[in-house]
């Protein structure tokens, strides 16, 4: 497996522990200083606060937007639109821009692997699954688990889960009776020893084989959508939309067997293209598969069952759960680390108001990266979890931080990056924008 690097201030995790406040000749630490906001209205119904807590001290950035009358939508968006890659989030707001989208506020997203930006958790862009997994592709795990990941519903519909893909990939046996099989992934070599993997397009010229020896694939075609009914009741069919590359969650899509199964590949996989690979003890699974007939049908959905989702960003842990900090366990929930969880770094996070009816993008500026102490000194998960709290969230789950923590309100980056070169690159980032 390629070496991947933590992006959360990977070269300051032997940072000091987090400074002691200050005491008086008596010994009584002092009052806190009150908190200094200053909140500027962004758009109607999206406001940004810059918050100094002089406690900490903590420069903190909220930017809150109603969510409520369908005024405002939110996307997710990858640098090219690409599974793999890297780019600044306000680049990215210029590209929705000159794409004709009116972008209102933007953070960045989930832990990427910084030589390539691939994204540690399942994608979901647009309703398309661009990347699938039943647990974290992370190598910083204390243990292997799906991380919390943040979900829009196609209803607009919030949601704060520990998804895992669970597709199916199912043809016509022999004996014409359907045969079911667990598909263990989309556009991801697989970190467990035995698994069925659909690569497509997507995928571009990343590398479908890995280490794991004796893994095999059988190419692809993708068939036409299945043809869409008219509106008008009458049953007559509507124009068959062409074989593409997308891949909806919740739907299917149908693919024909091109040639037989061969060693996993290198090459990229033009437009409608796809291979099914089978590694380690997952061939049989493969080879019953193509004694079937006709086509190949790939359904996609992940557990739990959300229905039809929009976009999915993932993140590292989650902070609340109805109101409830869950941050102090992350370490045994979900696999984080005491150098990781315990020291005070720059961090992002989104959370939802108890109606969800309001959408909190927030960063906390820490130190130069190399450096510790400055005019705000970044924050610990716990008192991550607490800030969210106290700024209204119900449930809150922390994105990608250190140098890649970034806040745009409107078209500007408002908080302070702790990257040395300034506002880094990433892999993802989460993007309100207004509706017409």
């Amino acid at each position: 497996m390629a070496v991947r690097h933590l992006v959360l201030c990977a070269a300051t995790l032997a940072a000091a522990a987090p400074p002691a406040r200050a005491q008086s000749a008596t010994g009584a630490r002092p009052a806190p200083a009150a908190p200094r906001v200053t909140i500027d209205t962004i758009a109607p119904g999206v406001v940004h606060e810059e918050r100094f807590i002089p406690d900490g001290p903590w420069r903190v950035h909220v930017v809150r937007a109603d969510l409520r009358g369908g005024r405002y939508r939110l996307l997710a968006v990858r640098p090219g639109n690409a599974l793999r890659g890297r780019e600044r989030p306000s680049d990215m707001a210029r590209r929705l821009e000159a794409a004709g989208h009116d972008v209102v506020a933007g953070i960045n997203g989930d832990f990427f692997d910084m030589k390539n930006g691939e994204n540690e958790n399942n994608q979901v862009v647009d309703g398309q699954v661009l990347k699938a997994l039943p647990v974290t592709d992370s190598p910083w795990d204390t243990f292997r688990n799906p991380h919390t990941q943040f979900a829009v519903g196609a209803d607009g519909r919030p949601y704060f889960e520990r998804f895992t893909f669970a597709g199916t990939v199912e043809r016509a046996g022999s004996d014409g009776r359907p045969l079911v099989l667990r598909l263990d992934g989309v556009n991801e070599v697989p970190r467990q020893p035995d698994a069925l993997v659909l690569f497509t397009a997507a995928r571009d010229a990343a590398p479908r084989g890995d280490t794991i020896p004796g893994g095999v694939e059988v190419r692809l075609a993708r068939l036409p959508d299945a043809p869409a009914r008219a509106a008008n009741g009458t049953g007559a069919a509507a124009t068959e939309p062409a074989a593409g590359d997308a891949l909806p969650l919740g739907g299917t899509a149908r693919f024909t067997v091109v040639g037989a199964p061969g060693a996993i590949g290198r090459d990229r996989l033009g437009a409608g293209a796809a291979t099914l690979a089978a590694f380690g003890a997952a061939r049989p699974r493969l080879d019953s598969l193509l004694t079937g007939k006709g086509p190949i049908t790939v359904r996609l959905r992940f557990d739990p069952d959300r229905g039809p989702l929009s976009l999915v960003v993932g993140g590292w842990p989650r902070l609340l759960v109805r109101g409830t900090s869950v941050a102090a366990g992350a370490d045994s929930l979900e696999g984080t680390f005491p150098r990781f969880s315990a020291h005070r770094y720059a961090r992002s996070a989104v959370g939802i108001s108890p109606d969800s009816a309001t959408l909190l993008l927030v960063t906390v500026d820490g130190p130069p990266e190399g450096t510790t102490g400055g005019s705000s000194v970044g924050m610990t998960l716990v008192e991550l979890a607490n800030l969210m709290r106290s700024l209204g969230a119900a449930d809150a789950l922390a994105l990608d931080g250190g140098g890649s923590s970034t806040l745009l309100a409107g078209d500007r980056v408002v908080n302070v990056p702790s990257d040395r070169t300034g506002e880094r690159a990433v892999g993802i980032s989460l993007f309100v924008v207004r509706r017409f």
